[in-house]
């Protein structure tokens, strides 16, 4: 490629004009100017695009404005200041340039027509690109800070010439363009021309969809397997290479092609961590040995992470519980499916899984205190010690709302807290936001051959349903209640015990078919996202669950 360094006082003028002023005193003589040549001024910012359309030909209206701004006493060192800027940027440009488009060849795979490179006062620190996609301007305006022999300005030259030469790109796809070209031309290129990896460099909101680029790009520069890890030590980017297919056909083509490749892939790309990995958002902290992360972009344009799967020592905290696993899979944000009486909503999703090769490890989550559970009704006045409920099991599910958490375990449940001993085939845990501020557990639902011990008292049943709030326990399904201090036993169809109330009751018989009852069906998302975003395991088991009217008696 060849770049012609110029400078134009008519783009200079009107820079110092319209953007930030470079000192108070050019910004005291612009607000004179604003004031007595309102209408002038007004005039002049609408000529932006027609002067970078024709730098070299253009020729104002009304030259009043650019008259005075060259009046200014302090513009005379502006224009020098410049034309020194522009000698500094020339003789790296003439340093570095045989060498610049030897690499750049290689990577692009395209020719670039000569770009005329339109220089500003440094302390403009501006890039800046014609809005006009109509036509081919072959201009670009640029003034930022430079230290003395820095190739790092002309790379972002290169950057903004090539951002210009692919805007024909639709515009929900520029920020995977911006993201390849940052890899191509301020993290490659940047990396051969200066021998030291590059790959840090470049905007924030990319970071993420970079790395998911990130080992499709090396395989699109020719890089072999073998060669995969030393390149990742290079740049501090490490990902799984068994998990990608190695794509042959991209070493033969061009980096317009390769990002035509990237915008038709993106569902189907991810990117990989490895060792002492952390994940912070908004609410939710994460940590493993290793993470693969699925980040797509938003509607915002932004990168949206949508999925990650975390391995090996998995550690996972967000409002209101933490939670010890081998494996997790993390789903920030999926909309639930429609149903008649609500509207679809973002909810968080976490599946913790015990990973094949140490099941011995089985996923463990740590929730809030509850009070008493209420099976001891005669302890009512006793103190008890306050412990977290800390529940094991084969898989875990969370679905977390706005104001409210569900939980669902299965496979050997195995739960412990204040003054409560269960275990049982599958739970379910809902949790909701206090007024006050925390998060206490509501209601606790065991399923199956269900143990329960509390105090001096255990019980044996199909289903029990506990309110910690209201130191409440239901027991159905062939409830038994053994006394161990004095090796009483108690059973019948349905028995409620309340110790806040100091009550037990035990229905004869069940309720009446025309009774009120509640029915309520455990609610698991149906995503809307994509299959790709499915968790393997789609849903949780999904019990009837029929809440009984409280006894108060």
């Amino acid at each position: 490629m060849n770049l012609k360094f110029v400078i134009n006082e008519s783009v200079l003028i009107w820079y110092l004009l319209f953007h930030q002023s470079i000192s108070k005193e050019i910004n005291d003589y612009k607000q004179k100017v604003w004031k007595n040549y309102c209408s002038e001024y007004k005039d002049l910012q609408k000529e932006k695009e027609i002067i970078l359309r024709d730098p070299k030909n253009y020729i104002p209206d009304d030259d009043t404005i650019y008259d005075i701004m060259r009046e200014f006493d302090g513009y005379d060192d502006i224009y020098r200041e410049t034309e020194q800027y522009k000698m500094n940027i020339i003789k790296i440009w003439d340093e570095y340039k045989t060498k610049l488009n030897k690499e750049l060849k290689n990577i692009l795979r395209f020719d670039i027509d000569t770009y005329y490179v339109l220089l500003v006062n440094q302390k403009l620190n501006i890039i800046d690109l014609s809005s006009d996609v109509t036509n081919k301007i072959h201009t670009i305006v640029y003034g930022k800070k430079m230290e003395e022999a820095d190739i790092q300005n002309i790379l972002e030259i290169i950057f903004s010439v090539l951002k210009k030469e692919m805007v024909d790109y639709e515009k929900e796809n520029q920020q995977i363009v911006e993201a390849v070209l940052e890899l191509a031309i301020l993290n490659e290129l940047g990396t051969r021309m200066t021998g030291m990896s590059h790959y840090l460099v470049g905007g924030r909101n990319n970071k993420l969809l970079k790395r998911q680029i990130y080992p499709y790009f090396l395989m699109y520069l020719g890089i072999d397997r073998d060669d995969l890890t030393t390149y990742m030590r290079r740049d501090g980017i490490v990902f799984d290479a068994t998990n990608y297919t190695n794509e042959i056909q991209l070493r033969k083509i061009d980096l317009k092609q390769f990002i035509s490749f990237c915008i038709k892939n993106q569902k189907n790309m991810s990117f990989d961590f490895e060792r002492d990995v952390d994940i912070t958002s908004d609410d939710i902290k994460a940590s493993c040995q290793k993470m693969q992360v699925l980040a797509m972009r938003d509607q915002k344009g932004g990168d949206s992470v949508r999925k990650i799967t975390a391995s090996d020592n998995v550690k996972i905290s967000q409002k209101g519980y933490s939670a010890e696993a081998e494996t997790a899979v993390i789903y920030p944000k999926l909309k639930s499916g429609k149903t008649d009486n609500s509207k679809a909503a973002a909810h968080r999703y976490v599946e913790l899984l015990t990973a094949a090769d140490n099941p011995g490890k089985r996923p463990t989550i740590y929730l809030p205190a509850t009070k008493a559970i209420g099976l001891e009704e005669v302890r009512a006045d006793s103190k008890l010690e306050s412990k977290p409920t800390v529940i094991t099991s084969d898989k875990q599910w969370l679905v977390g709302g706005t104001a409210s958490d569900r939980y669902f375990f299965e496979g050997d449940v195995k739960a412990v807290g204040t003054d409560m001993d269960v275990s049982c085939e599958k739970a379910e845990v809902g949790i909701r936001k206090r007024k006050g501020g925390g998060h206490s557990i509501n209601k606790i639902d065991l399923y199956g051959n269900v143990n329960l011990s509390s105090g001096l008292k255990a019980a044996t049943c199909g289903k029990a349903e506990i309110f910690p709030e209201d130191e409440m326990v239901v027991l159905s399904e062939d409830p038994v209640v053994i006394d161990r201090e004095d090796n009483t036993r108690v059973s019948g169809p349905r028995m409620v015990y309340n110790r806040g109330r100091r009550s037990m009751t035990v229905e004869a018989e069940e309720p009446a078919q025309n009774a009120p009852i509640e029915e309520r069906r455990t609610f698991i998302p149906d995503f809307e996202d994509d299959e790709t975003l499915e968790p393997e395991t789609k849903t949780p088991p999904r019990p009837t669950i029929r809440i009984l009217p409280r006894s108060r008696k």
